[in-house]
């Protein structure tokens, strides 16, 4: 776990008892990708608070803005990462996701 996680558990919690349901925490872009757009946090720190929320039984409510020169293959890897971290569909706000969820399926 990094230290400068972003949400802690007691935080997490603590939100969860004062009534709160969901939580908003977006991937952003793709992990190759971070390090251009971000020098606060890394890509792990996000995943990680998204499992954060997710652990606490809040619902993980995130995304990512794609068309920040990711490539196809990091749209995929982003869309896996999210999937597994947050155990549900990758919501996008761009025609990116068509293609990328082609390339999953088709690998094309």
């Amino acid at each position: 776990m990094h230290e400068s996680r972003l949400l802690t558990a007691e935080r997490a919690q603590r939100l969860l008892e004062a009534g709160v349901h969901a939580y908003n925490h977006n991937l952003n872009t793709s992990e190759a990708n971070y390090a251009k757009i971000c020098s606060t946090h890394t890509f792990a720190d996000r995943v990680d608070t998204v499992g954060v929320a997710r652990d606490a039984g809040l619902s993980p409510c995130s995304g990512a803005i794609f068309g920040m020169d990711e490539s196809d293959e990091e749209i995929v890897d982003s869309l896996l990462i999210f999937e597994s971290s947050t155990r549900t569909q990758f919501p996008s706000t761009s025609s990116s996701l068509s293609r990328a969820r082609r390339w999953v399926v088709n690998g094309s």
